[in-house]
This record gives structure tokens, C-alpha cells and sequence, in this order.
């Protein structure tokens, strides 16, 4: 709850304030800010987990356990590209691989909202555990 707050207070503080004026808007505030927007995409990523089965099902013909893989592909992903990601953290910072994971996250999403096939869910969702990562390694 502390950190919605703060992090819906930053997104407001951001946005109201001019980047020359006195109330420039610090970087912690701008990743304040990012990570607030984070918190949309992460409900959008959940949301879907009861109705994806019976859409998979009449879009084309997925069974309960193909739904199970491509829900399990996210946190799979997500575990096996946590080195990977610190290694790009060092090497370019937490604000780029922030900026980098919410815009992978955002296009990730889109993409995974307009598939129809097994094969695309299964694709979009493994970006989504990256981009996650990306996001979530840099904050912690």
C-alpha cells in the first residue's frame, strides 16, 4: 500500500512538474514514476488467467495443458533470465533496463492480446517473464 502510494504520488509530482523549472522532478521520482506504471501491466498479466483458457480452447483447440505451459512460460522465463538480466543492469544501468522492460513489457502485452495461436501465446509470454525481469531486478 506504501508503495502504490508513493509511487501514484511520484507519477502525479512527475507530471505536474516542468523538467527546468525548481520543481524538477528528481531521478528517483522518474523511477518512482515507471514503476508505478508497472503496477497496470502487472494486473494485465494476471487478469486474464480465467478467461484464457475457454478463449484458447474456441480459438484453437488448446487443451488444459497447453494453457498450463504458456501460463508456466512467464515465471520459467523470468527465473532462468535473472543473470542474464543483472549482467545488463551492470553493464547499462537500472534506468535504461527499466525504460527498456516497461516499453518490452507494453509491446509484449499488446502483441499477446492480439495472438491466436498456441505458439504466439506461448512467444509473447516469455518476453513478458524478461521484460519482468528486467523491471523488477533493476527496482530490488
Amino acid at each position: 500500500n506504501f508503495l502504490l502510494h508513493a509511487g501514484l504520488k511520484s507519477c502525479l509530482q512527475v507530471a505536474s512538474s516542468r523538467a527546468d523549472g525548481p520543481l524538477a522532478p528528481s531521478t528517483g521520482q522518474y523511477h518512482l514514476a515507471l514503476c508505478g506504471a508497472l503496477l497496470p501491466h502487472s494486473v494485465d498479466i494476471r487478469i486474464d488467467v480465467p478467461f484464457f483458457q475457454t478463449y484458447a480452447a474456441r480459438a484453437c483447440g488448446a487443451s488444459e495443458v497447453m494453457v498450463g505451459l504458456v501460463f508456466a512460460a512467464l515465471p520459467l522465463a523470468s527465473c532462468l533470465a535473472s543473470f542474464p538480466i543483472g549482467k545488463m543492469i551492470a553493464n547499462f544501468g537500472c534506468s535504461t533496463c527499466i525504460t527498456a522492460g516497461l516499453l518490452l513489457l507494453t509491446f509484449s502485452a499488446a502483441a499477446f492480446g492480439m495472438s491466436r495461436t498456441i505458439s504466439s501465446w506461448l512467444c509473447w509470454r516469455v518476453v513478458q517473464g524478461v521484460a519482468s525481469t528486467a523491471v523488477l531486478n533493476s527496482i530490488t
